[in-house]
């Protein structure tokens, strides 16, 4: 599995250009007092779409064909992607958790670490909702056909939990979740949910790879 790790290090350094600018970005966007918690969100945001990038590489000249014949399992294959994208996400997160601290250092208003980790926990979590959507459909449709079938799933995901927060928000679950002296702050609900999702889409994507045929 390491030389799979290394495959997909290896398009990430060939697009380093790339990354340089989104950080680059980033970094001045957060610049702003306003602002100053977008630097996290944004870069765990694109690098959490690194792995789909990969996929799309794989993908190229029968890719998966000479992938497959080399001693790699199917399993193997879709577990590095999930360890790849998870390593690229809390990279690009404490990156820009770093950049958004230096930046309050500069402007002489420091962001409390309470802040900090919030804008930690939040960014996680949107960083990992994503390819926890996608994969799966990537892994079992391709590239070109999966892409817009991620955008329906996304679409629809996104509807019903806007309307799932709204409802809950509203009920006395939800006026507790929200008290800043609960047990369970919905702050950290949401990364734990998070990663409970990104997991079973693991499996999920799985057991859609294993039935596809190169």
């Amino acid at each position: 599995m390491n030389w799979l790790f290394e495959k997909d290090l290896q398009y990430v350094k060939i697009n380093n250009r790339v990354y340089l600018m989104y950080i680059v970005i980033a970094v001045a966007l957060g610049a702003g007092e306003k602002m100053r918690g977008f630097a996290p969100a944004y870069l765990g945001m694109l690098f959490s779409m690194t792995c789909i990038t990969t996929c799309a590489y794989d993908e190229q000249d029968k890719g998966y064909s000479y992938l497959m014949s080399l001693p790699v399992t199917r399993k193997m294959y879709v577990m590095e992607k999930y360890l790849f994208n998870l390593f690229t996400v809390v990279v690009a997160v404490v990156l820009g958790a770093a950049a958004m601290a230096a930046s309050g250092l500069i402007r002489g208003s420091m962001p409390d670490r309470d802040e900090i980790m919030e804008t930690v926990f939040a960014s996680l979590t949107v960083a990992l909702f994503v390819p926890a959507l996608s994969m799966p459909v990537i892994l079992r449709y391709g590239s070109e056909k999966g892409r817009m079938i991620t955008i329906v799933v996304i679409g629809v995901f996104l509807g019903g939990f806007v309307v799932g927060a709204y409802e809950l928000a509203k009920s006395e679950l939800g006026k507790i979740l929200m008290a800043e002296d609960s047990l369970f702050p919905f702050s950290l609900i949401m990364p734990v949910g998070a990663v409970a999702i990104y997991c079973l889409s693991y499996f999920v994507a799985l057991r859609f790879f294993r039935k596809r045929e190169f």
